[in-house]
C-alpha cells in the first residue's frame, strides 16, 4: 500500500496568503496497469486500497474504457443512448473505511471533454458493500452518493457545479471543459457534512496537490440519503452518469468524463493552520442566534507567526459588501481583541470576515495579511413557531371537546381561533372568526352537526402564523336507506334516506322500481331490485369528510348469477375507475356461493372469499378506520388491507348498485362516519336482524376457562360438562394430574 503525506511547509504550492494543510492519503488506483482501448476490468482489485472495482452499466454494453489523455492512461466512461439507464464505475469495501465517528478524504482528478452536447455527471463517497454494489440494471446510481456533487455541464465550454442535495444551488459556475481539475472531497461522517475543494490540475497524473483556500467550494454541505445511510460507514467512491431524459440532457453517447488518480483517507480530514481567524462564534452557517451574540474567533494557529498586529471586522447583512471589503462593511478596523459585538435584528440574515495582519517569525519579520473567509449566521426568528398543532376530534353529540396548539414566541404572543369549511388554514377572510376564542386551547361545549367543520389558530406578535387546520367530526349514522316500497317517493322518484336526508334519485327518470320480501319486518316489497334504470345515484355525501373513518352496512340477497367479469356495484362513491373514492362489489362467484371485495384504485383491496350463498340474505359490512379497509359477511371478518389510502374524488356522487345489474336485491343500506369495531357491528348492525350471535373474539382466555362445548358460547351445556368432569374425574384411571 502507498501513503503520501502532503504538509503546506513541504510543498510550495499553497499560496502565500493561504493556509496549509495535512493529511495522509491512501493510493487507490492511477490506472497504469491497465490496457488501453479495453473495457475497464471488472471486479478487479484495487491497486493499494484494497476493495474492488465495481462497474456499473444499466443492462447496456459497458462503455467503460481505459484511454491515454494528457499522456497518461485514464479512464473514460459516457452517457448511454437509450434514455433509461445510468452508466459508471466505482470502488466499495476500502480497507481503510471512513467509520461513523470519523473524517476521510477522496481525492481524484476529473476532465469533461469538449464538445457541444455532454450529460451530467455525479462525483462521490458512498456507503455500500457487496462484490457489484452498483451493477443493477435501470437503477440511478448517483442516488448512492453520500458526500458529493453533480456536473451540469451547460452550453458551450462552461461546467456548472451543483450539490447534489440541492439541484437548484450553483455552487460554482464556469469550470472549462477539457480542463483537468484536483478534486478534494472532505467527509465528516460524525456531523454528515462534508467540504468541497476543487482546483485546475496541470494534467491527470501526478500525487495530489493540496488545496487552498481559494479552492474551497463550499462548507458543511449536508450529506445525501441520511436516513438511508446515516451512521453507516463510508466504504469507496463512485462517478456516475445517470440515465438521460431527451428534455433534460443530450440523448448522444458522445459525452465523456475522464478520471485519474484516485486517492483516500478513511482517518481524518483536511486539517488547515491558519494565519488568520478561524473557529467563529457563531459557528458558520448557524441559525436561531440571539440578538445579544457577541462574535468571537480564535487567534491564528500557524507556528510561523510571531505576533497578530491586528484584526479588521466586516460586518453586513450585504454579502458582496463584506466579500468585496467595501468601508461600509467594515465596522472595526486594527483591533487585537478577539471579540465583537454587533448590533443584531430579528429575522436578519448576516455576513461578517476578519482580516487578520501577522508579523512572520522570518528574518525579515514579513508583514502578512490574510482576508479571511466570509462567515454567516441567522438570526432568531420573531415569528412564533407552533411545536404542537391541533388534532382531529371525532365525538358524539353533546359532548365537549377541545382543539389545542402549543408556540414558542420571543415576543408575547397573542392567540385567535378561526372555523373553516376546508383543510385551508391562513385564510381568515372567507373564514369564520370564533369570539372569544383567543387562547392556546379552543373549547366546543355540547357539540352538535353544526361544529362540525375544520378549525385553525392564529398566532400573533404581531408577526402571524397559522397552524394546520385539524377536523371535527360528529358521530353519528349518517344515511339510512330502508328501500321498503312505503319508503320509495313516487312524485320525485328517488329512495328516502330516514336519517340525514341524502335521498336517492334513480338513474333513469321515468322507470318503475321493483320491490321484493326484504330481511327485515315488515318484510313485504322491504327490499329493492335494482337495473340500469333504477339504481340510486346519491349527490353530495361523503361519510368519511370530518372523520377519515366510515362504516357501510348493507344487507344482499344474491340470486346465483355469476357477478360480471369486473364486478357488480353494491355501494361506490365516485364514477371513474381511476378516480373513484371507494367501491363495495358482489366480485366473484363459485358454484353457489360468491365473494365481495371492497378497494380503489390506489393500492387498497380487502376480497373475501366465496362466503355470500345464493339466495340466502346476508349481512355485508365495510370499514375504513384511516390505515385499514376491513370487510364482514354475517359479523364476522372476511378480509383486511393496511397498504394504501381512499381515492381522491371525495366530490363524486354515489352509487347504491349501478348500471350493471346487480343480481339480486338490497335492504337496509345505512352508512356511518366512523369505523365501528367487530363488536359494534355483530351487537348493533347484525344481530338485531338476524337474531343470531356473533362469536367476535375467539382467543377470549375467559372462554378458554369456561367454553367447555367449543361453541363460542358459555351457558349450562358447558356447566353440564364440567359437572360431568367433576363426577368422573376421581375414578380410576384418575384424570388428575398429579406432582411426582
Amino acid at each position: 500500500m502507498r501513503n503520501i503525506t502532503v504538509t503546506g511547509l513541504g510543498i510550495l504550492l499553497v499560496l502565500l496568503f493561504g493556509p496549509a494543510v495535512q493529511a495522509e492519503l491512501q493510493f487507490v488506483d492511477n490506472f497504469e496497469g491497465m490496457t488501453v482501448g479495453a473495457n475497464m476490468p471488472y471486479n478487479v482489485p484495487t491497486a493499494g486500497g484494497g476493495g474492488i472495482w465495481s462497474t456499473n452499466t444499466g443492462g447496456t454494453s459497458g462503455n467503460i474504457y481505459v484511454e491515454t489523455n494528457s499522456g497518461s492512461t485514464v479512464i473514460r466512461f459516457m452517457t448511454t443512448s437509450d434514455g433509461a439507464n445510468s452508466r459508471g464505475f466505482g470502488f466499495a469495501d476500502i480497507d481503510n473505511a471512513i467509520e461513523n465517528t470519523e473524517s476521510g478524504i477522496l481525492f481524484f482528478r476529473f476532465c469533461i471533454r469538449v464538445e457541444a452536447n455532454a450529460a451530467d455527471t455525479y462525483f462521490g463517497i458512498h456507503a455500500l458493500s457487496g462484490v457489484t454494489p452498483f451493477a443493477v440494471a435501470g437503477n440511478s446510481p448517483q442516488n448512492y452518493i453520500v458526500a458529493g456533487f453533480r456536473a451540469v455541464n451547460g452550453a458551450g465550454t462552461s461546467v456548472d457545479l451543483v450539490a447534489i442535495k440541492d439541484p437548484g444551488a450553483v455552487l460554482l459556475a464556469g469550470l472549462t471543459r477539457g480542463q483537468w481539475y484536483n478534486c478534494w472531497i472532505d467527509a465528516d461522517n460524525a456531523a454528515n457534512t462534508f467540504d468541497l475543494y476543487i482546483s485546475p490540475a496541470s494534467g491527470p497524473a501526478g500525487p495530489p496537490t493540496l488545496p487552498t483556500q481559494a479552492d474551497r467550494i463550499a462548507d458543511d454541505l449536508p450529506f445525501e440519503n441520511t436516513a438511508t445511510y446515516g451512521n453507516s460507514p463510508l466504504m469507496g467512491a463512485f462517478f456516475d452518469t445517470p440515465r438521460l431524459s431527451s428534455t433534460t440532457r443530450s440523448t448522444t453517447q458522445s459525452a465523456r468524463t475522464f478520471i485519474d488518480e484516485v486517492w483516500w483517507d478513511g482517518d481524518a480530514g483536511l486539517v488547515f493552520i491558519s494565519k488568520g481567524a478561524r473557529n467563529p462564534v457563531p459557528a458558520n452557517n448557524a441559525t436561531e442566534v440571539p440578538l445579544d451574540q457577541v462574535l468571537s474567533w480564535d487567534a491564528p494557529d500557524d507556528p510561523n507567526v510571531q505576533a497578530v498586529l491586528g484584526y479588521d471586522v466586516y460586518f453586513s447583512s450585504n454579502q458582496a459588501d463584506v466579500q468585496n471589503g467595501e468601508p461600509s462593511a467594515l465596522v472595526s478596523a486594527g483591533q487585537t481583541a478577539l471579540s465583537y459585538k454587533p448590533v443584531l435584528a430579528y429575522d436578519a440574515h448576516y455576513f461578517w470576515r476578519v482580516t487578520t495582519t501577522v508579523q512572520m517569525d522570518d528574518p525579515n519579520h514579513t508583514v502578512l495579511e490574510d482576508p479571511g473567509r466570509v462567515w454567516s449566521f441567522e438570526t432568531m426568528h420573531s415569528l412564533p413557531i407552533i411545536t404542537q398543532q391541533p388534532a382531529d376530534v371525532i365525538a358524539p353529540a353533546g359532548q365537549t371537546v377541545q382543539f389545542a396548539i402549543a408556540a414558542e414566541s420571543i415576543l408575547p404572543a397573542s392567540y385567535q381561533w378561526y372555523k373553516s369549511s376546508d383543510r385551508t388554514s391562513g385564510t381568515p377572510d372567507d373564514d369564520t372568526l370564533i369570539s372569544g376564542a383567543s387562547s392556546a386551547v379552543l373549547t366546543l361545549s355540547t357539540i352538535s352537526i353544526s361544529d362540525e367543520a375544520y378549525y385553525y389558530c392564529k398566532v400573533y406578535n404581531p408577526s402571524v402564523v397559522y397552524s394546520n387546520a385539524a377536523s371535527l367530526g360528529v358521530k353519528r349514522e349518517l344515511a339510512h336507506w330502508t328501500l321498503n316500497q312505503t319508503d320509495y317517493d313516487t312524485a320525485n322518484q328517488r329512495y328516502l334516506d330516514s336519517v340525514g336526508g341524502y335521498h336517492a334519485s334513480i338513474a333513469v327518470p321515468g322507470n318503475t322500481p321493483v320491490f321484493i320480501d326484504g330481511i327485515v319486518a315488515p318484510a313485504s316489497n322491504g327490499a329493492a331490485v335494482f337495473d340500469p334504470n333504477t339504481y340510486g345515484i346519491v349527490s353530495m355525501l361523503n361519510p368519511s369528510e370530518f372523520t377519515g373513518q366510515l362504516t357501510l352496512s348493507v344487507w344482499i340477497l344474491w340470486d346465483g348469477t355469476p357477478p360480471s367479469e369486473y364486478g357488480n356495484v353494491i355501494l361506490q362513491k365516485g364514477t371513474a375507475y381511476d378516480t373513484w373514492m371507494w367501491s363495495l362489489k358482489l366480485r366473484q362467484s363459485e358454484g353457489n356461493r360468491a365473494g365481495v371485495r371492497f378497494y380503489n384504485n390506489f393500492g387498497y383491496s380487502a376480497q373475501t372469499a366465496n362466503l355470500i350463498e345464493a339466495n340466502v340474505w346476508t349481512h355485508v359490512c365495510a370499514t375504513w378506520d384511516g390505515t385499514t379497509i376491513r370487510v364482514y359477511i354475517n359479523g364476522n371478518l372476511a378480509s383486511s388491507d393496511d397498504t394504501g389510502t381512499l381515492g381522491p374524488d371525495t366530490l363524486g356522487v354515489m352509487h347504491i348498485a349501478s348500471g350493471d345489474n346487480l343480481p339480486g336485491a338490497l335492504d337496509e343500506v345505512r352508512i356511518f362516519n366512523t369505523a365501528y369495531d367487530a363488536t359494534a357491528i355483530a351487537l348493533d348492525l347484525y344481530y338485531p336482524v338476524s337474531g343470531k350471535p356473533v362469536c367476535v373474539n375467539p382467543g377470549d382466555p375467559i372462554l378458554a376457562l369456561y367454553d367447555a362445548s367449543g361453541d363460542c358460547i358459555v351457558n349450562l351445556a358447558d356447566f353440564a360438562l364440567l359437572a360431568s368432569h367433576w363426577m368422573d374425574c376421581m375414578l380410576v384411571p384418575d384424570c388428575i394430574e398429579r406432582p411426582q
